[in-house]
């Protein structure tokens, strides 16, 4: 990452951010920010590019022994980001006891059915039914923007639920409609040049 980066700065590009999954146990050792301060230093890697995952369900179990380990690993510079968001009874008022929190990755759940029954407006675009999940997905990014928390859609597979997605907000998207998990080697050749995927 350090070197895809430096690369791509020098070419006036964004830096690209990897994302690694914690598991609880991290989560409650104090150890643990030492280790990954330490890889920082070794891999000459920005903090800022490291955004590590929290699943929702993590988050609600582990809050109140891993809030010390939390607030080390925020000292260091790196990001977190809450994966699987709306899959469990959290609500975002959960947020707060998390602390700060740079993404809310929307579970998938949320997403499957939030272009049945969408209907085009006079403009030709696709909006969600009301009273659908597109409600809830309109409500989580109001409170994102309040706090300045990035908003990524998972598990799109239809360009109908990327339009829906689109037109309420979300600018970021994950899932096999934009490509299928890859090797190592491919993903690589993907990190350096800039690639644009236009939806018609």
């Amino acid at each position: 990452i350090a070197e895809w980066n430096t690369a791509r700065i020098a070419r006036g590009a964004h830096p690209l951010t990897v994302h690694i999954n914690c598991v609880e146990e991290q989560l409650v050792d104090l150890g643990f920010p030492d280790v990954v301060a330490a890889l920082l230093t070794h891999y000459g890697v920005d903090p800022s590019w490291v955004m590590l995952e929290v699943s929702e369900e993590t988050a609600m179990d582990r809050i109140p022994r891993g809030t010390p380990t939390l607030q080390a690993l925020r000292s260091l510079g790196v990001r977190f980001s809450l994966d699987d968001f709306g899959f469990g009874n959290s609500s975002l008022t959960m947020l707060r006891e998390l602390g700060e929190v740079s993404e809310l990755k929307l579970d998938k759940s949320i997403v499957d059915d939030i272009a049945k029954n969408a209907t085009r407006d006079e403009y030709g675009r696709l909006r969600p039914e009301l009273g659908s999940d597109g409600d809830v997905v309109d409500a989580i990014l109001g409170f994102a923007r309040r706090r300045g928390i990035t908003i990524v859609a998972e598990g799109i597979e239809q360009p109908e639920q990327w339009e829906v997605l689109k037109h309420l907000g979300v600018t970021l998207f994950q899932g096999y409609l934009f490509n299928r998990p890859l090797p190592a080697e491919h993903a690589t050749q993907l990190a350096i040049p800039e690639q644009v995927l236009t939806l018609n």
